[in-house]
């Protein structure tokens, strides 16, 4: 089967495993094109947009659709964010492999054209806590919170929507730090996340102690009151 021969990532894979089946699917950041191509090849919909900032990836993106013979069902374009998209153009949009910031932007910006597309998958490779202060805080809906792991590294894949503003998510600083999902379902991986995100705060709390600053101080009582939450957080989990 063709799409055995795509060089899909595990990342990339739990991406796929998300994605609803849809006419359009549009790939912001597409580079290699990868999961346009596989998307098109397993059916999962009819039509993909491999869309690049920086005309690099979007010739790889080309080389890799000649590659599979998607040409007619792939449309390739430079552009920032989804300033490359129309409203309604895409179903289901893809997001992934840049800095939380920077997909926060994208998504600001391209509001109104993502307002009417059912399905947002966003995949940030640092600053998700960020990101995920931006949505719950901008009207944006979280749906669903994923993990996945490559390489020895976890990596958080998010399931969004535009939200109603009368029915925005007010978030606590530990829905921002871990994620409100993820403390409800427990998926896979969710004590190793909690684990990593203690060593995470221990580290800062070491750092900070070092300076004498009025705020290190107070940065230091915040870290504290969010690692005694995340324990207590892994405890609980442990003890289901």
């Amino acid at each position: 089967m063709m799409q055995n021969k795509i060089p899909l990532s595990i990342r990339l894979k739990k991406i796929y495993d998300i994605m609803p089946e849809c006419d359009c699917f549009a790939d912001i950041g597409t580079d290699h094109a990868y999961l346009p191509v596989y998307m098109c090849a397993t059916g999962k919909c009819k039509t993909a947009i491999a869309s690049d900032i920086v005309p690099g990836p979007l010739k790889r993106a080309n080389a890799t659709i000649l590659k599979f013979g998607m040409s007619d069902k792939i449309s390739v374009r430079l552009g920032p964010g989804v300033s490359t998209l129309s409203s309604y153009e895409a179903d289901v949009v893809s997001i992934a492999g840049m800095g939380g910031l920077i997909i926060a932007q994208i998504l600001e910006q391209g509001r109104d054209v993502l307002k009417n597309t059912a399905k947002i998958i966003v995949q940030p490779m640092t600053a998700v806590e960020d990101l995920r202060e931006y949505l719950y805080k901008n009207n944006w809906n979280i749906e669903q919170e994923y993990l996945v792991k490559e390489n020895d590294k976890l990596y958080n894949i998010l399931s969004i929507s535009s939200a109603d503003s009368n029915t925005a998510f007010e978030p606590d600083d530990i829905d921002i730090f871990i994620g409100r999902h993820l403390i409800e379902d427990k998926p896979d991986l969710y004590n190793e996340y909690l684990e990593r995100k203690i060593f995470k705060l221990d580290k800062m709390i070491a750092g900070l102690k070092k300076s004498s600053s009025e705020t290190s101080a107070d940065k230091i009582k915040e870290c504290e009151v969010l690692l005694n939450k995340t324990k207590k957080l892994l405890e609980d989990s442990k003890n289901v």
